[in-house]
């Protein structure tokens, strides 16, 4: 089983464990065997004019935590050559909450990634993020997943044609993105935003 453990720069151990990716949340650091997640994004948030709740945060925090260990963890080096088993620590606000769920996510997951999930929630320190900018409120109704790929595409389009006006989201990948535009934009998006740029 492969440790992948997402905390703030504070949780990290002074001796790291070879087996084990560590990742610092929301700041970055100096230790090349550390990687980050999005350094940028607290400020970004703040930019812009959101004050995001303690459980948007957590929310924000596990779904980013599950896609390092995703992409950390290679399959080729799993006994089967595919599917693999991963212990998953996070460090969240309000881990409470999601210990009650615990189950279910592991399950969810699973089921997602074919993978075996042992989650493990901790308590961090509160992640303070107050703007006193007003943040532009968008005309959407709803959130739509947009790869580039025909599942998500279908998504979409059974949206739009019901008269639902989602925000479409995606995350750029080579090859992919110029797809995810002419879908978004043909679907009646104003304008595409990806990574947090508008396009």
């Amino acid at each position: 089983m492969k440790k992948v453990i997402c905390c703030p720069a504070s949780c990290i151990p002074d001796v790291l464990d070879k087996e084990t990716f560590y990742f610092v949340l929301y700041s970055s650091s100096n230790n090349p065997k550390i990687g980050h997640i999005t350094p940028s994004f607290l400020s970004e948030f703040q930019k812009q004019g959101f004050n995001p709740s303690i459980e948007m945060l957590d929310f924000t925090t596990f779904a980013l935590s599950v896609v390092a260990a995703d992409e950390s963890v290679i399959r080729s080096e799993s006994a089967d050559g595919w599917t693999r088993s991963i212990e998953l620590h996070i460090y969240l606000q309000n881990p409470e909450i999601w210990n009650k769920k615990r189950k279910d996510l592991e399950d969810t997951l699973r089921f997602l990634t074919g993978d075996f999930w042992n989650l493990r929630f901790f308590e961090s320190k509160p992640i303070g993020v107050k703007s006193n900018k007003q943040a532009k409120i968008n005309s959407a109704d709803c959130v739509c997943l947009l790869s580039g790929g025909v599942d998500s595409l279908v998504g979409a389009i059974d949206l739009t044609t019901k008269g639902i006006k989602p925000l479409f989201i995606s995350k750029i990948v080579r090859g992919s993105f110029d797809a995810q535009r002419k879908f978004a934009i043909e679907m009646g998006a104003h304008s595409v935003t990806a990574n947090g740029v508008e396009v």
